[in-house]
């Protein structure tokens, strides 16, 4: 991993800590190898083009297919590999986590009083890794648990 921030701002705040956090703009360097590592990850950003399609190929399966699926206040729908499924309840959200964990799935259960009571849900996290068969597998199993929500 890297570290490291960057100040986006108007010339007033860029003025401001150039002129008052001087020692700390510059007490904060990066070490070399920390700016070859953002180096190289830039690269491999900028060659990663089918890598992005690819995953939001992904994204667009899961959502159309669990849209056609489940009722809208099921779905919270996001343009990001980030995904929610509401699962009323603590107990049938974890229930349901765990069953998709039995199954292979790395999905984590959002609770009260996280999110309002009410509004639980899975949170569920695409990666550019995953195939199209898994998202598929995925959507039928979270759509079978929305089914059975109330035997959660």
């Amino acid at each position: 991993g890297v570290h490291g921030a960057a100040v986006l701002g108007s010339r007033t705040l860029k003025s401001y800590l150039l002129n008052y956090a001087r020692s700390v703009i510059f007490s904060t360097s990066l070490s070399l190898h920390a700016l070859a590592a953002i180096r190289a990850a830039y690269t491999v950003v900028a060659a990663s083009s089918h890598r992005r399609e690819h995953l939001f190929s992904l994204i667009n399966t899961f959502t159309t297919t669990l849209q056609a699926h489940l009722p809208p206040t099921r779905l919270l729908t996001s343009p990001s590999p980030i995904q929610a499924v509401i699962i009323h309840g603590n107990q049938a959200v974890i229930n349901a986590a765990l069953h998709l964990r039995r199954l292979g799935f790395d999905v984590l259960p959002i609770r009260a009083p996280t999110v309002a009571a009410g509004s639980e849900r899975l949170r569920v996290i695409i990666h550019a890794h995953n195939t199209l068969e898994e998202v598929k597998q995925l959507t039928s199993i979270i759509e079978q648990l929305c089914k059975d929500n109330h035997k959660l």
